[in-house]
């Protein structure tokens, strides 16, 4: 017992440390939230010595759009300097500053409109600094306005109870993974929860409060505003709006998705291993791959999508061990509602529904005779895709609660079948365009053609008129030029798959758009510090996803005939992998790197349990054939 509690009072110490270390690493920032009357830069310059002189070798400058609210973020040196210099315009113009804040992991010191203006003086071409309808107004008469603001005096305030919270986190997870003796069901519940828990709160506290680019923004308005169209899932607007009811940040967001995903990811790996170590090392092992990291970092529906089909999944699995009939009700309901959700969050995700929606056809018919079994599993595995992806279409075309007509889906699949015309052209050294183009040369394809993203040939592309011509083009183009009819699906797949040469094309977004909100993403050393880590560990063939999806396929076959078993589970979810992916070769216009998000992340779950299933579990001494029924596998 003494033993015991000594390991624990060393994990309280050494988690004070680890807490106290990130608090310093993090820094302090200087945010400035105000609303702009033009297009401009806002710079803030630190002292270089004690004399309070300002160079450019100290400085940051952040780009601004008219019109909203902004949140800059600037990150302060190390003291929090006395005296900045804050240049608020380039050329001549005006800003109403709504409030200062500085920043720090566990601290917060907020400066309103009038703080502010006691801390300004202006020093050059300012001729204006005062209130204006409860906001500091700031007006420059010439080019080069430059402030001075002292921070000296600032009144923090101290979260206390998230610096506790953070400390017993670290500290509890620390002895329970290494310091302690549990039950399995105490395991479980360690793996399963959290383990997850604290991944979760360590990349929302890193990336907060989460990439959002425009289809995030899109998603937010829809959530808040009501939904109008279904140019993006309208489905992640409806779960959104269930979020934001909790937390009305977008951080919740970005906390709930994660936290579905890691929770799921969790209860997958610990149904096979049955070891929270093994959990802990699988998940921190996927997160070292950039593309995963780079990803999970960002609100989008690819990170949602994979969430709930990965929970759906992770449900499926607790079928059968159901005791009870109302159970296996529970357990399929569930997971059919989730393979529902992460469905309708991605408009092409209904191919990775497919080998899902039969594997729980297949455990819900166990007590049949294997006829009727197959049978069975194909009437139910059809009708619920059917419904799903119905069900689906109808909420593309009208919106919830209300069922109000909505503005439909624009079909992509003109613009991909003009960019398969064009690829085989490239391909074939042939116009094959000229009859429904004639404006369009050949020579204007290999100039304005990147398979990498539609957006990205849009001057081609705006040569070719919408008509009925392009269909026979493009079918004209796979009878005549069978081979380089595919040169565009082949280079889509070659960027999706990191087979490239150079960098992973999109395999990061770190910025928040300008939005309406006032959202910001604040300045972090650490996040920083992950950043460059993406990008450059994204360059080692260890971590391309087609070399791990060459490992995964090469280990499922290996150690399945190694153990004389197939993991119909795992296969399942392996295939749902493969046919979403191919799903994306077909019939996307663009090579993004996330849009792999889900199969990379099916691709190294199966990895990582593969691995651990044959470090737990020695091969059996009888080879009688393939056993085709799941096992679960426990320590």
């Amino acid at each position: 017992m003494l033993k015991q509690i000594v390991i624990f009072f060393v994990w309280i110490i050494t988690a004070l440390l680890i807490v106290q270390l990130a608090s310093m690493v993090q820094g302090k920032n200087l945010v400035i939230s105000f609303d702009a009357a033009q297009t401009e830069f806002l710079q803030v310059y630190y002292p270089v010595n004690k004399n309070f002189e300002f160079t450019a070798e100290k400085t940051e400058r952040h780009a601004y759009d008219a019109g909203g609210i902004h949140s800059v973020a600037f990150l302060l040196p190390s003291p929090v300097p006395s005296l900045v210099r804050i240049d608020p315009f380039d050329q001549a113009g005006s800003m109403k500053l709504r409030d200062i804040e500085i920043t720090g992991l566990f601290s917060k010191a907020v400066l309103r409109p009038e703080d502010v203006k006691s801390r300004l003086s202006a020093k050059q071409n300012i001729d204006r600094i005062d209130m204006s309808e409860g906001k500091l107004f700031i007006h420059a008469n010439g080019v080069d306005p430059i402030m001075a603001m002292d921070l000296t005096g600032l009144a923090f305030q101290y979260d206390i109870l998230s610096y506790i919270a953070f400390v017993i986190l670290i500290a509890a997870g620390g002895y329970c993974l290494f310091g302690a003796r549990l039950s399995l069901a105490l395991r479980r519940r360690l793996a399963v929860f959290v383990i997850p828990l604290a991944i979760t709160i360590f990349i929302t506290w890193v990336f907060y409060p989460g990439y959002m680019t425009y289809d995030s923004f899109h998603a937010l308005i829809g959530a808040r505003d009501g939904v109008t169209d279904s140019a993006w899932p309208p489905m992640v607007s409806y779960v959104w709006r269930v979020v934001d009811q909790v937390d009305s940040h977008p951080s919740a967001m970005l906390f709930s998705q994660l936290l579905l995903l890691f929770v799921s990811t969790s209860a997958i790996l610990f149904h096979y291993v049955g070891s929270a170590r093994s959990v802990a090392f699988s998940l921190c092992a996927i997160l070292l791959v950039p593309v995963v990291l780079g990803t999970v970092a960002a609100i989008w529906k690819d990170v949602l999508m994979a969430s709930f089909f990965l929970f759906s999944f992770a449900t499926m699995l607790q079928i059968e061990k159901a005791q009870t009939k109302r159970r296996v009700i529970v357990y399929a309901t569930l997971a059919l509602a989730s393979l529902f959700f992460g469905t309708a969050a991605r408009h092409n995700a209904v191919t990775a529904t497919v080998p899902l929606a039969f594997y729980l056809a297949w455990l819900t018919t166990q007590a049949l005779g294997f006829k009727r079994k197959i049978f069975g599993t194909m009437i139910m595995g059809i009708t619920s895709i059917a419904c799903i992806f119905g069900i689906k279409i109808l909420l593309d075309r009208y919106a919830l609660p209300g069922f109000e007509p909505i503005a439909g889906v624009s079909s992509i699949e003109p613009v991909v079948r003009r960019m398969d015309i064009i690829g085989a052209s490239i391909c074939a050294n042939e116009n094959l365009l000229k009859g429904v183009a004639p404006g369009l040369t050949l020579g204007d394809m290999k100039a304005g053609y990147d398979a990498r993203h539609s957006n990205d040939s849009l001057s081609v592309l705006k040569k070719i008129p919408p008509t009925a011509d392009i269909d026979k083009a493009w079918w004209n183009a796979l009878k005549e030029h069978p081979i380089c009819f595919w040169n565009n699906k082949v280079q889509v797949a070659t960027y999706m798959l990191g087979a490239n040469r150079g960098d992973q094309f999109l395999l990061l977004s770190p910025q928040v758009d300008s939005n309406q909100f006032g959202y910001y993403l604040p300045a972090s050393s650490i996040r920083t510090y992950l950043e460059n880590y993406i990008r450059d560990a994204s360059n080692l063939f260890l971590f391309r996803p087609w070399f791990i999806y060459i490992l995964a396929v090469f280990l499922l076959i290996f150690l399945s005939y190694r153990e004389r078993r197939i993991e119909i589970g795992c296969l399942a979810l392996f295939v749902s992998g493969v046919f979403y992916a191919g799903g994306l070769f077909l019939f996307a216009n663009a090579a993004d790197t996330r849009l792999f998000l889900y199969t990379n992340f099916v691709n190294l779950v199966v990895l990582m349990t593969t691995v651990q299933r044959h470090r737990w579990r020695r091969p059996p001494k009888s080879v009688g054939g393939f056993n085709a029924d799941v096992q679960h596998l426990s320590t």
